[in-house]
């Protein structure tokens, strides 16, 4: 279970930080960092390691949420 809150306007973005993203992709949770050569796209990051980063463009960004808190079941 995830505490999430929806950026109306993601103009500052905490690099390093867990986010929601809604994309054409679909939903993923991803920390996300900025992309040096290319400043139209996003590094996501998992936190698992068997998934790779990868770039996605700003532009596919349908909704951006911070995570605050997650409660874990076992």
């Amino acid at each position: 279970i995830l505490a999430c809150k929806k950026l109306y306007s993601p103009a500052f973005i905490q690099w390093g930080k867990i986010y929601v993203i809604d994309s054409a992709q679909g939903a993923m949770v991803k920390r996300l960092f900025p992309c040096d050569e290319n400043q139209d796209c996003i590094i996501c990051k998992s936190d698992n390691p068997n998934y790779p980063p990868f770039k996605l463009p700003t532009t596919e960004i349908r909704s951006l949420s911070i995570v605050l808190g997650a409660i874990r079941f076992e």
